[in-house]
């Protein structure tokens, strides 16, 4: 080997070593699974739903999409500040209409928010502040319906689980138990 293709190997090695400690660090994506037994006090629904939210790396922009089955004449949906079981004011819109008349399945929402969205008791904070939130799973997402107007199906916000690193191990042959 060259001198040249030993530097070339270690500048890759610290490469792949600084590209996983960023992300490492990148904020992890959060989710709500919504139920009409999640809401306070409990409503029997067929309605379900699903929040997914995707921050940037730096934690400056975050993108939804709320999908909904089962719905009926939808008028709002957001993210509200409160535990399981409890009620709390809404401090981010994701839906605000025009109102989905009729039956409703499929993508209620789709889009991006950033720090200057944010309302009620986060105005003026910043997303990692709403991110701490989810994190401590003190943040629900609503969906908010003609029928229901505190909300049909709700579901709190938590940080989707960081998938496992592969640890280093034997490669497969005719010598591996197991093979």
């Amino acid at each position: 080997m060259t001198r040249t293709q030993g530097l070339v190997g270690v500048v890759l090695i610290l490469a792949l070593v600084a590209l996983a400690a960023v992300a490492a660090e990148a904020p992890q994506k959060a989710r709500a699974f919504m139920t009409g037994d999640q809401q306070a006090p409990p409503i029997e629904t067929l309605a379900l739903g699903y929040a997914l939210f995707t921050p940037t790396a730096d934690l400056t922009k975050v993108h939804y999409r709320v999908v909904v089955g089962n719905m009926r004449d939808v008028t709002a949906a957001h993210i509200h500040v409160g535990r399981a079981m409890e009620d709390g004011p809404p401090v981010v819109n994701l839906f605000t209409g025009p109102a989905k008349e009729g039956a409703f399945d499929g993508v209620l929402a789709e889009g991006d928010f950033t720090a200057g969205n944010l309302m009620g008791s986060l105005q003026g904070k910043t997303l990692k502040d709403l991110w701490n939130m989810a994190k401590d799973q003190r943040l629900y997402v609503n969906v908010h319906t003609d029928a229901h107007s505190e909300g049909e199906i709700r579901g709190q916000m938590t940080l989707v689980p960081r998938p496992a690193q592969p640890r280093p191990g034997p490669t497969p042959g005719p010598t591996t138990p197991g093979y």
